[in-house]
C-alpha cells in the first residue's frame, strides 16, 4: 500500500487526502462554532466559515487526481491546509462582521489574521525545502491557497468598508488570468518558477492586511491598493508578454 491511499477498518479504500480534509474540515467547524458563541456572529459565521473552507477542500481533491503523493501529506501541506482554514475563519467574517463588534480591540482581529497566515505560507515553504518535500502538488497547492486568501481578504476589506469595491480586482486578477487561458490556450501554458511573481504573491496579502487596520488613514489605503494593484497588473502583463512570444516558452528564462 501506498500514501495515495488508506483503509477504513472494514478494510475499504479511501482516498489518501480524506483524513486531512476531514481533520480540518473538523478544525474549521470547532473553532467557528466556538466563535460564534463568544461572539453576537451566531450560526450565519459557522456556515459562511464551511462554505470558505469548501474551495480548499475542492483545491486538494482535484490537485490530489492530477498529483498523488508518495510519502504521505507531510509537514509543509498540513501548513498549507492550516492556512486555508485560517482563510476560511476570516470568510466567515464577510458574512458575519457581528463577530467584531463589542470591544475595539477586536477591529485589528482582522489584521491578525491576515498576519497569520502570511506567517504559516512563509513557514510551508520553508518547511518543504528543509525536509525536502517539495512536490508538485505542494507547489500548486501553495498557489491555489493564496489565490484564494488573497480573494477573500480582498472581500473582507470591502465589506468592512475598509477599501473601495476596485480592490476586489486584486483578489480576482489570479482566477480572471486563470480564465482567460480557456478562451486563449498560450495563457494556459505552465509558467516557470519566478521570484517576481512569488515576492508579489506575499506583497498582495501584505497590503490587504494594511487595509484591514482600523488606524490607517484613508489616503494611505487608498495609496498601498493602488500601488498593489498596479504591481499586480504588471506582473500580470509581463507573464502575458512572455506566453505570447512565438518560440517555446518552457525553454526562455522567466523575467
Amino acid at each position: 500500500m501506498t500514501h495515495t491511499q488508506a483503509w477504513t477498518a472494514s478494510g475499504r479504500r479511501v482516498p489518501w487526502h480524506a483524513v486531512p480534509l476531514g481533520t480540518a474540515a473538523l478544525l474549521v467547524l470547532v473553532a467557528s462554532d466556538a466563535i460564534a458563541t463568544l461572539t453576537p456572529a451566531g450560526s450565519v459565521y459557522v456556515l459562511a466559515a464551511l462554505l470558505g473552507f469548501l474551495p480548499v477542500a475542492v483545491i486538494v481533491t482535484r490537485l490530489a487526481a492530477r498529483h498523488p503523493l508518495e510519502r504521505g501529506f507531510g509537514a509543509a501541506n498540513w501548513t498549507t491546509l492550516l492556512r486555508g482554514c485560517v482563510t476560511a475563519l476570516t470568510a466567515g467574517l464577510i458574512a458575519a462582521p457581528a463577530a467584531l463588534s463589542g470591544r475595539p480591540a477586536l477591529a485589528w482581529v482582522p489584521t491578525l489574521i491576515a498576519v497569520l497566515g502570511l506567517v504559516l505560507d512563509v513557514a510551508d515553504g520553508r518547511l518543504a525545502r528543509r525536509g525536502h518535500l517539495e512536490t508538485a502538488f505542494g507547489a500548486r497547492f501553495d498557489v491555489e491557497v493564496d489565490a484564494w486568501t488573497t480573494l477573500v481578504l480582498a472581500a473582507l476589506a470591502v465589506a468592512l468598508g475598509a477599501a473601495p469595491a476596485w480592490v476586489l480586482t486584486i483578489g480576482l486578477a489570479h482566477y480572471l488570468f486563470r480564465a482567460a487561458g480557456l478562451l486563449l490556450p498560450a495563457l494556459a501554458v505552465p509558467l516557470p518558477p519566478s521570484l517576481r511573481r512569488r515576492i508579489l504573491g506575499g506583497l498582495q496579502p501584505l497590503a490587504l492586511a494594511a487595509l484591514l487596520a482600523p488606524t490607517l488613514p484613508a489616503p494611505t489605503a487608498s495609496a498601498i491598493a493602488g500601488t498593489a494593484l498596479a504591481a499586480l497588473l504588471l506582473s500580470f502583463a509581463l507573464d502575458v508578454r512572455w506566453l505570447a512570444r512565438p518560440a517555446a516558452p518552457q525553454s526562455r528564462p522567466q523575467p
